[in-house]
């Protein structure tokens, strides 16, 4: 299985190819990623022909989480987002794994995290009722 990040030599930036589609991570992303977890971590991508901003989730497959539950929940998202766009739900459109990790592209997300929205906003009672 070969690598889906690859390094775009002509510029240090990285690319992943799905399909039809090329995905583009700066290499400042990279080194500051928008978030990182136990799981993994999330980058800030481009959708390479239209330049419009994705959320590219990089999940270890040494997480902890069987590989059959995180592809399982990429396809349920991508499943969601066909039946229901509402602008109110994080849409998944594609997802690819190599030997080590699975990457799933998102929506991105420019708020922020529900913490910080609500936390913005005084919305205490909506940071308590989700545990945050």
């Amino acid at each position: 299985m070969t690598q889906a990040l690859e390094a775009m030599p002509h510029d240090g930036n990285y690319q992943i190819k799905i399909s039809d589609k090329v995905y583009i991570i700066s290499k400042d992303s990279i080194i500051n990623p928008l978030g990182q977890g136990a799981f993994g971590r999330v980058f800030k991508g481009t959708i390479a022909n239209t330049g419009s901003y994705v959320a590219i989730k990089q999940i270890s497959k040494e997480c902890g989480i069987p590989r059959d539950k995180i592809i399982e929940e990429a396809n349920q998202l991508k499943d969601i987002a066909s039946y229901h766009d509402t602008g109110n739900i994080i849409n998944a459109f594609d997802y690819i794994e190599d030997q080590n990790f699975v990457y799933i592209v998102t929506n991105y997300c420019d708020s922020g995290t529900l913490m910080f929205t609500c936390t913005r906003l005084h919305m205490h009672t909506c940071a308590l009722e989700y545990n945050l």
